[in-house]
């Protein structure tokens, strides 16, 4: 305020265009917040989906192996992995948007400040030394005000990281294994003419296959090596 004083002592025309430039540049933060936001939030979802992908192959790496579903998972990953790339870069393009803007918004400012200045120079309103000293003191102004609105939207930023943080944390624990015995009595477990090919085979691996497992019995299950 002290700043826009002195340059209203200077010209009053200059106060108010460095005075005007903080409600528009308030309004572009305002215009820009939601998508910035929406854009983040999408990009750490797809970091989560990602990261749920990989560990989830990880910790089964033994049943996929068995399994032979390789490929299927390297398809998975990879497109959990372009997703994450798209939703970076959607993000990044948004954020480079927002600081394009901003820049304009201050550099438009500055003309529109040397113009005035240059018309009332011509004018004989005020002197050379009158029109560089106010320019030096908008400098003093438009520079901390445009960062503040930038900070403000980091600051979104990094509250919306947190936040997917936060609710990955409040996130119930899975258990690891049953902490009970399961109620098997009376239950059985029935298959009837299941055919079943793996991912990246040409011949199944079960073909017209009838089995009935009754509760509390044991049955085993032999082929030949490689057969999964």
């Amino acid at each position: 305020l002290l700043v826009l004083v002195v340059i209203g002592f200077y010209s009053m025309k200059h106060a108010w265009v460095v005075l005007g430039c903080v409600p528009v540049l308030g309004m572009l933060s305002l215009l820009m917040r939601p998508f910035v936001l929406q854009r983040f939030a999408a990009m750490h979802k797809a970091n989560e989906s990602f990261s749920s992908a990989v560990a989830e192959g990880v910790h089964k790496i033994a049943t996929i192996k068995s399994l032979g579903l390789e490929s299927l998972w390297q398809r998975r990953w990879l497109a959990a992995h372009e997703a994450l790339l798209d939703k970076s870069w959607e993000a990044r393009t948004t954020s480079a948007v927002e600081d394009a803007a901003f820049r304009i918004v201050h550099r438009v400012v500055l003309v529109a400040v040397l113009w005035v200045g240059a018309t009332e120079v011509l004018g004989g309103v005020i002197s050379f030394g009158q029109f560089v000293a106010s320019y030096m003191f908008s400098l003093r102004v438009l520079g901390p005000s445009t960062r503040i609105f930038q900070v403000v939207l980091e600051h979104q930023r990094m509250k919306s990281a947190l936040g997917h943080v936060d609710a990955l944390m409040a996130e119930r624990v899975e258990p690891f294994g049953s902490q009970q015995p399961l109620a098997v009595d009376g239950l059985s477990i029935d298959l009837q003419s299941v055919t079943f090919t793996h991912a990246c085979a040409t011949k199944p691996a079960l073909r017209d296959v009838n089995l009935r497992v009754e509760s509390r019995s044991m049955v085993a299950i032999v082929g030949p090596s490689g057969s999964g």
